[in-house]
């Protein structure tokens, strides 16, 4: 960058001494200032004239040097002071929001202050500087790239502050559906809601505290605000879906209680009360299965999570299931059993009454040994 100078600096120099080489051939006389002769004075205004010319020549390139020298002094003052305000304001205050930026963000400060450092240094040593580069281009670009860099951190700040404004919203949304389907009902979900409402209590307090910091907003909101909307979500599907499944399936299971309940009165009713008590119809199973499903159904009405209720009662239905499968083919063996069994009761007794009346014939007719063994066939 010093080409320009020290060519202007050789064009002086050289000035000067064309001035004195004009000077060295002026008359002796004029140059050691003694008696003018009128030929000496015309030869000299020659000499003198090409030497004034030289001289006002290397007078005006000192003067461009002299007036540049002012005005580079000027620059480097100015240099000077915005690389300091740069040290010692600029990149302390964009290192105090440090720790809040995006990781990204954080890189490219580092490689914007030791590059800053190390470029600062040499522009503070003026043989090494060319002025006009450094403010012309080195000092905006810095510049340019701490604005950058404060600007998108700034939005960061913004983007992560309407993050946590949305999520929030979501949040709070979630949870009052959740209230509104009484988690705390048994049986519940299998999320903790107490433990859900403490998490989220803090997860609050956490993006309130960090509103302003994007490296810490960024981690709550997709990680840990992400984390909570999912679980969220999963109690309350949990819960819809589960209770409809308990209603579903306590239907099913009520729907096959009647229909047991009713076998098993048939079957009690053959035992106790019609006239084949003694018979056993071989119930056992079908009572069996069906206590299992009443057992069930009762484990599943005590349950403490949706998950348990559910598959407790889903067992109970199918247990319910197969013992109205036993239990209806039971009937069905029951009630034609009994229809024949009562058809040749009543066919027997049929029997019995012509027997009885053959009898009283036969002693009335004096055949008594014929109706004593017609008696006796009625007793046996």
């Amino acid at each position: 960058w010093a080409g320009d100078y020290e060519r202007e600096a050789a064009a002086a120099e050289a000035a000067l001494r064309e001035a004195e080489n004009a000077l060295a051939q002026a008359p002796e006389e004029v140059r050691e200032g003694t008696r003018y002769t009128q030929t000496g004075l015309l030869q000299s205004i020659e000499v003198l004239t090409a030497a004034q010319e030289h001289m006002e020549q290397a007078q005006r390139r000192v003067a461009n040097l002299e007036n540049d020298l002012k005005r580079l002094e000027e620059v480097r003052q100015r240099l000077e002071a915005s690389i300091r305000e740069i040290a010692e304001r600029t990149l302390p205050a964009l290192l105090e929001l440090r720790e809040q930026m995006l990781p990204e963000l954080q890189q490219r400060l580092d490689r914007l202050t030791a590059t800053f450092g190390d470029e600062s240094r040499l522009y503070l040593d003026p043989t090494r500087v060319d002025y006009d580069e450094a403010t012309d281009r080195w000092l905006p670009a810095i510049r340019q790239q701490i604005e950058e860099l404060a600007g998108e951190h700034r939005g960061s700040v913004r983007h992560y502050h309407k993050m946590q404004r949305e999520t929030v919203h979501r949040i709070d949304r979630l949870w009052g559906r959740l209230q509104r389907l009484d988690p705390y009902q048994l049986p519940a979900p299998e999320e903790d809601v107490q433990a859900l409402a403490r998490d989220l209590d803090g997860w609050r307090a956490a993006v309130e505290y960090d509103a302003s910091n994007p490296a810490a907003l960024r981690d709550l909101i997709a990680r840990d605000g992400k984390n909570l909307e999912r679980r969220l979500e999963a109690a309350i599907g949990q819960i819809e879906e589960d209770r409809g499944r308990l209603v579903a399936l306590s239907k099913d299971y009520q729907r096959m209680a009647a229909t047991n309940e009713r076998i098993e009165g048939l079957v009690l009713h053959a035992q106790t009360e019609s006239h084949w008590s003694r018979i056993a119809w071989g119930a056992e199973e079908a009572q069996a299965v069906w206590q299992s499903a009443v057992a069930l159904e009762q484990e599943s009405a005590s349950a403490r999570t949706l998950s348990q209720a559910v598959d407790r009662l889903q067992r109970a239905v199918n247990a319910a299931r197969r013992a109205e499968q036993l239990y209806l083919g039971l009937e069905r063996h029951i009630t034609s059993a009994l229809g024949r069994l009562d058809a040749d009761l009543q066919a027997v007794g049929r029997l019995v009454d012509r027997a009885q009346r053959l009898e009283e014939s036969l002693r009335q007719e004096g055949r008594d040994d014929e109706a004593r063994e017609v008696s006796a066939l009625l007793a046996a």
